[in-house]
């Protein structure tokens, strides 16, 4: 019983982790998408910003 509890906990922290990268990486997406539409140093600056802010 508490190996299969163990077991899940361990499943679900997995799934946690997952769920982080991927908004993450959305974020990242998202930002990229505004560097090509504004095409300018400014998005740059918030990318590195909102990488230092979330590592």
């Amino acid at each position: 019983m508490d190996q299969s509890l163990n077991r899940a906990w361990e499943e679900l922290e997995r799934g946690l982790q997952q769920a982080i990268y991927y908004e993450l990486i959305k974020d990242l997406i998202l930002l990229a998408a505004l560097c090509i539409f504004y095409g300018s140093y400014v998005c740059m600056s918030l990318i590195i910003k909102d990488l230092l802010m979330k590592a």
